[in-house]
């Protein structure tokens, strides 16, 4: 049980700085994102011509990771929570 906590609690740092990551990447995202539905409404006529960056492919990918890291955590804080509920009611029985 303690090293399941260990990890939840470390899952949680990890979670809480993807957290900034998220919404750094989101914000770039939301500046720098050209989107197929700009493009399919013809408001650019040289996509070719626009840098890679307007793609935020590594912004995608941290939002994502960020997306994995907290359904895990969640996952995880389930686990422990129910564990912690099944303990209890042992515990409180016994006294």
């Amino acid at each position: 049980m303690k090293k399941l906590l260990i990890i939840t609690l470390a899952l949680s740092i990890i979670s809480v700085v993807f957290m900034i990551f998220y919404f750094l990447a989101s914000t770039d995202v939301y500046h720098d994102y050209v989107g197929t539905t700009i493009v399919s409404r013809g408001i650019i006529n040289n996509v070719d011509k626009l840098p890679e960056w307007t793609t935020c492919k590594g912004e995608w990918r941290l939002l994502q990771i960020d997306f994995i890291i907290r359904f895990i955590f969640m996952l995880l804080v389930t686990v422990v929570l129910t564990t912690l509920i099944n303990n209890y009611n042992k515990w409180s029985t016994h006294m």
